[in-house]
């Protein structure tokens, strides 16, 4: 066990309070309906990282099980009621190779039949029944890995499957896109199989012997050098036909694989986060040209309330507001010039490769993004920087025939978006949003949008991490979270959920210990043995994870170590809301100028409101309801 950084409150002349953050996280792995003699658990947990964290430091724990056979039947039971015989897509990659090389649109994908299992039943069930352990409850997290081999045959396979709803045109997913900015031709009614799923509990289903094309279709586009066997074939066939020491190394070095991409990129707390319980507000400038399209065309394309419910879930501030305006760049020249001003030939961005495709206009995202960043027209006419504690804000442009271009070398340099530093720039092509009619709603920007507004709060990919040396790193792309690529869906993870608060919750408490260590000697005791009472509550709130309140008593305890005045504390009891997942939502807010329509949400939360902390200051009572503490990386980091 690691114990974090501790802190001893006191001074010599009286017996020290010694305070420490013992840190952990603890994973329970359950193998299911392997044969535990080709499965070497020892191999497996060398294979897997040992701490987790940036802040705090946490120690790893892992206990390795295999489903005893009452617990397999009960399962499997449940698995065969949960699924139906089905077809899904399958990826012609020979097709894919072409496309890759010349850019020409082209049918990719195939069919393939099978049994579908509902990702989202089986979840549920798993969490509602988990394997039995013997590993704390503090920071413990239960990953299922299954083998459903049982379900397929020659000509049929088996996946989980996900159902998944575009939230602004209600349309369910059924077409596929690059990173560039159109449609592959004539490859609609395609199907996503998930071989990997987690998203409305803390529970992770695994399972390598599931069939999916995903991969495979990274291996190509990628360009990815070396990756897995995984990225080829699922692990049952990968295994037939071989000799038992073979098999033996190929199931181990495969579950390796998988655990290894999910506990360090699902679980692994690689945030620069925000804080909690603050006013939080989002505000977006839409751009388009008049020319193409006109505002009452595109205010479906935003779902305010999705926006809101997803940042409101995610920070539990006292109020969010999502504020969306429409700018015709036709009528307001200041905002056509600066976006057209980042226009250039394809060469611009890759002098090497020829132009995807005729007719089509390139942008430099990146200084677009530094444009919001910079210019104090965009920043004084357009937004409200100080409208709350933390406000968010983006250019959206809508246009026909064009993306953001850059230097990466794969996928054409061509991407959808970016953000970091509370800013972000998209750009959406028309024909991305509706059917061939060019009137009919097809796919909106919601998803995009929460996707963009996560790494502008700073939040990393589900698949990857900054630096990575290994590019084979999209098995848990699975995750059906918004930061990844694969899935379509609109809402953060309630994994992702839980680590970010309480990834909040350890930077303050590591600027509280770093604070401590310098002003210790300059405090009274009276102040350190407040700071020690307030940390000691903060960190049984943090156990229990009831994020929200340990991270206003760690915010509360800084402040006072620093303004340096006799204060003491009487605190109330307060609720828990740690595993609230949704928010009641209520009230409007409108956001317009003189450039555009406008339209809006907004909230305020009652669920997450601050404990009652009474501080009295010699006689005055002032009641604080949160004391918000702001932390600012000066390193910006913008993610696509």
């Amino acid at each position: 066990m690691i114990i974090s950084p501790s802190i001893d409150i006191g001074h010599s002349e009286t017996p020290p309070i010694s305070l420490t953050y013992n840190s952990e996280q603890n994973f329970v792995i359950t193998f299911i309906n392997y044969d535990e003699s080709l499965v070497d658990t020892v191999a497996i947990e060398g294979g897997l990282p040992t701490t987790a964290g940036n802040d705090i430091s946490y120690q790893i724990n892992y206990e390795f099980n295999f489903a005893n056979q009452s617990y397999e039947d009960q399962i499997n039971l449940n698995i065969d009621e949960f699924s139906n015989r089905d077809w899904t897509s399958s990826l012609n990659s020979t097709a894919l190779e072409e496309q890759k090389e010349n850019f020409q649109r082209k049918s990719i994908f195939n069919r393939q039949n099978g049994t579908a299992i509902d990702a989202q039943k089986l979840e549920t069930f798993m969490a509602s029944n988990p394997a039995e352990t013997t590993l704390p409850d503090e920071n413990r997290f239960y990953l299922y890995v299954f083998n459903l081999s049982r379900l397929d045959d020659s000509e049929n396979d088996h996946w989980f499957n996900v159902t998944e709803v575009d939230p602004d045109s209600g349309r369910a997913r059924f077409f596929w896109r690059l990173e560039w900015d159109y449609d592959l031709g004539e490859n609609y009614n395609v199907k996503f199989p998930f071989a990997a799923y987690s998203n409305a509990t803390e529970v992770s289903l695994i399972d390598p012997t599931a069939f999916q094309w995903y991969l495979t279709w990274r291996k190509i586009w990628n360009n990815i050098n070396n990756p897995h066997l995984s990225y080829s074939y699922d692990l049952d066939s990968l295994l037939e036909g071989q000799d038992f020491v073979n098999q033996k190394f190929n199931t181990t070095d495969t579950i390796t694989l998988w655990l290894d991409d999910w506990i360090s990129r699902i679980y692994n707390m690689r945030f620069e986060p925000e804080t909690l319980g603050s006013s939080i507000s989002v505000q977006i400038q839409v751009m388009y040209w008049g020319s193409e399209t006109t505002s009452g065309d595109l205010e479906w394309i935003i779902n305010n309330q999705l926006v809101t419910d997803s940042v409101s879930n995610l920070l539990q501030p006292e109020s969010t507001e999502v504020l969306v305006n429409y700018v015709d760049m036709g009528t307001d020249t200041y905002m056509g010039d600066i976006f057209t001003s980042h226009e250039h030939n394809y060469s611009y961005f890759q002098p090497s490769i020829p132009v995807p495709f005729d007719n089509w206009q390139f942008y430099d995202g990146f200084n677009l993004w530094f444009e919001l960043a910079n210019d104090a027209t965009i920043n004084s006419d357009y937004f409200s920087n100080d409208a709350a504690d933390i406000v968010v804000k983006g250019l959206i442009y809508l246009v026909d025939d064009a993306s953001f271009a850059g230097s990466t070398p794969w996928v054409g340099g061509l991407y959808t978006g970016l953000g970091g530093d509370r800013k972000l720039t998209i750009l959406y092509e028309l024909d991305r949003a509706f059917m061939a009619d060019h009137s009919t709603a097809k796919s909106g920007l919601s998803r995009v949008l929460v996707h963009e507004i996560g790494h502008a709060i700073g939040i990393p990919h589900t698949f990857d991490s900054q630096g990575d040396t290994r590019m084979d790193t999209f098995t848990s792309d699975f995750a059906l979270d918004v930061m990844g690529y694969y899935p379509g869906v609109s809402n953060y993870s309630q994994i992702l959920t839980k680590l970010y608060r309480r990834a909040t919750v350890d930077s303050i408490t590591s600027q509280l210990i770093q604070t401590y260590q310098i002003l210790k000697d300059e405090r009274s005791d009276n102040h350190l043995n407040t700071v020690s009472d307030l940390f000691n509550e903060g960190i049984i709130l943090h156990k229990g994870r009831n994020y929200l309140e340990s991270f206003i008593k760690m915010n509360l305890a800084l402040t006072i170590l620093k303004e340096n005045t006799f204060i003491s504390i009487t605190s109330t009891q307060s609720n828990s809301h740690s595993t609230i997942v949704d928010t009641n939502i209520s009230g409007t807010s409108s956001f317009s100028d003189s450039t555009g329509s406008s339209i809006s949400a907004s909230s305020t939360s009652n669920n997450f409101r601050s404990p009652g902390l009474q501080i009295y200051i010699g006689i005055i009572a002032i009641t604080i309801l949160s004391l918000i503490v702001k932390f600012y990386n000066n390193k910006i980091k913008i993610t696509r």
